[in-house]
This record gives C-alpha cells, sequence and structure tokens, in this order.
C-alpha cells in the first residue's frame, strides 16, 4: 500500500510540470507514511487505476474491484509512455515496443491492444490468459487450461472470465482474436517448443495461423510473426529469438529469417475453418 499512495503522489505531482514550472513537494520518507493504526482508510484504498477510473465496474456481491491485474500494468505501461513523449523528445514515441513474459507477456499483449501507439508487441510463454489458446487445451500436453489459469491467479483479469470456468468452448472469442485485433500493428509470438508451463503448440498451430489470416487479409502479413526456439518458459534465448522481427519493424532491417515456421508442428486448418470464408481482396 506504502508503494501504491506513492505512484498516487508522483501522478497528482507530475501533471503541473507538464503545462509550468511548478515544484512539487519533497516525497515523505518511508517511515512517515501512516500506518493502518493510524489512519485505517490506508487499507481500503484503491490502487492507482482504479483511483483514477471508479467508474470501472465492481462486483456487487463484496464492492471489490473488478478489473485485472493485466489490464492495470497495461494501463501503466501508457502512462509511461505518456511520460516519455511528454519528456524525451530525443525518443522516437513513434517506434514503440513493449515485451514482457509469462504474466508480463499476458500484460504485454494488453498493452499492445489498447494503444495504437505502440508499433510493435512482443508477448513471450504467454499462455492461458495471452495467446493460448481456451480450446485446445491439451495439445502440447501440459494442461495449461482456463480452469487452473483462472484458479490459480484469478486477478489477472475480471470475474467475468471465470464464468466460464469449467465451460471454456462457450468463452465467445479465443486468443487469435485479440492477436487479429492488434492489426495492422506488427506482432511477433515468443513461444519455447519444450516450454513446460503453457500451450506453446496450441499458440503456434492454431492461434498464429488464425491471426496471420486476418494480416494477410489487410495485406499486411509480414507484420506478424512466429518466433519458435527449442527453449523453456521465458528462456533468455527469446530475446536474439525475436531480435531480427525488431530490427526489421523498427528500423528497416531485411532479415532471411521465416518468422512463420512452427517447427516441430504443423497447423491445424480444421480449428480455424472460417478462414475458408474469408473474401477475395
Amino acid at each position: 500500500m506504502r508503494l501504491e499512495l506513492f505512484t498516487l503522489f508522483l501522478l497528482s505531482c507530475a501533471a503541473p510540470l507538464l503545462a509550468q514550472n511548478v515544484t512539487c513537494p519533497t516525497p515523505p520518507t518511508p517511515t512517515a507514511w501512516p500506518t493502518a493504526s493510524s489512519f485505517p482508510l490506508v487499507s481500503t484504498l484503491p490502487d492507482p487505476f482504479n483511483y483514477l477510473y471508479p467508474s470501472t465496474a465492481r462486483v456487487a456481491s463484496n464492492a471489490e474491484w473488478d478489473i485485472g491485474t493485466l489490464v492495470a500494468w497495461a494501463w501503466g505501461f501508457h502512462r509511461v509512455l505518456d511520460a516519455l513523449i511528454f519528456t524525451a523528445p530525443e525518443i522516437d514515441s513513434t517506434l514503440v515496443g513493449v515485451t514482457g513474459c509469462s504474466r508480463l507477456g499476458k500484460a504485454a499483449l494488453a498493452a499492445g491492444l489498447f494503444d495504437t501507439r505502440i508499433t510493435l508487441t512482443m508477448p513471450m510463454s504467454s499462455g492461458v490468459q495471452g495467446l493460448g489458446p481456451y480450446r485446445y487445451s491439451t495439445l502440447s500436453g501440459q494442461g495449461e487450461n482456463l480452469e487452473n489459469s483462472k484458479q490459480g491467479a484469478p486477478w489477472w483479469s475480471n470475474s467475468a472470465l471465470g464464468t466460464f470456468i469449467n465451460q471454456s468452448n462457450r468463452v465467445p472469442f479465443d486468443a487469435h482474436v485479440i492477436a487479429a485485433a492488434i492489426a495492422p500493428r506488427a506482432l511477433v509470438i515468443d513461444q519455447g517448443s519444450s516450454d513446460p508451463f503453457v500451450n506453446s503448440r496450441g499458440t503456434a498451430t492454431v492461434i498464429f495461423p488464425a491471426a496471420q489470416a486476418v494480416y494477410d487479409w489487410l495485406g499486411v502479413g509480414p507484420n506478424i510473426g512466429l518466433a519458435m526456439r527449442s527453449g523453456g518458459h521465458c528462456d533468455m534465448s527469446g530475446y536474439t529469438n525475436v531480435l531480427p522481427f525488431v530490427l526489421k519493424i523498427l528500423k528497416g532491417t531485411p532479415t532471411t529469417r521465416t518468422y512463420t515456421d512452427m517447427t516441430p508442428w504443423q497447423a491445424i486448418p480444421t480449428a480455424y475453418p472460417w478462414t475458408s470464408n474469408i473474401p477475395p481482396k
């Protein structure tokens, strides 16, 4: 809570600095923050996201804020981008990338989805609630699904997704919809074929080719890529794995690597039969 209060202080103080020469007061030291016993409201204050957006939905039964941390983390990235644009003109704000691995891969995906200023989105080992499929959850053999993802970390997303536990085939979308919604902006998906925690095979053979069909129809096929590697979860090789794609998008550097290779697997077109109905351009 002390960190959240300090964040609120920075947000409220930073705004006038953008418009005029205002000196902010010196933040108090950590020992100066009130404790729950001296200020009972400390334990009930909302986090910065919900403090600034109190109209977000709430769960009527317990009055808790019903917003997932993935969206809140994405919002935080957007605010960092705001600050860079306003205060660091030497940084080219038209070339922006966001990345993260595992739960932060999910957050990076959310950040790219909701802000068109982001040029390139790079989720790594993101799994279910990221670019892991809600359907076809048994392809990789490690059993990642909506049930263990939502029950293991219910705070990642709002309560609505939880209503589909044990009936994930009824979720009115799947991860390819999120990937396709980023188009025409760039997206590269990093996955390890030996990842023991996420359904890399499902992402590679179902989600990627389904989203790729949309990118192709929009005429921006080269803007989406699948970066397969042999490593595991959040393997540090993921950065070198996506680097040629990043350089191509952000600097126009040619690459001979094919970012459509699903090896050691192959696409499963029966999972996305609707692509046969895509109208010709």
